[in-house]
């Protein structure tokens, strides 16, 4: 019988241990693009051969949503807007 180490020796070894970031930068708008662009991937589409959506609207509303506030929380000069309509919301 094989036996699994635990989660903490999972983080034991030097690759799975990274050193502590010492300084952390502020997101740029190039980071929200990347987020957003993600995002949009995700939306529903409508199947040709059955009419039904693939993924859910609602979920990836609420996604967006959540995201963006919290986005907003982070950075006052955040646009809320533009990032949702980048999220194809």
């Amino acid at each position: 019988m094989m036996v699994l180490p635990t989660f903490p020796a999972l983080f034991a070894t030097k690759e799975c241990n990274p050193q502590p970031i010492e300084e952390q930068r502020a997101m740029t708008k190039k980071d929200y693009v990347l987020i957003a662009e993600a995002l949009k991937d995700l939306t529903p589409v409508k199947m040709a051969d059955t009419g039904y959506y693939q993924g859910s609207s609602d979920t990836h509303y609420t996604m967006c949503h959540k995201l963006a506030d919290a986005l907003a929380n982070d950075n006052p000069a955040f646009d809320w807007a533009r990032f949702l309509e980048a999220c194809g919301v």
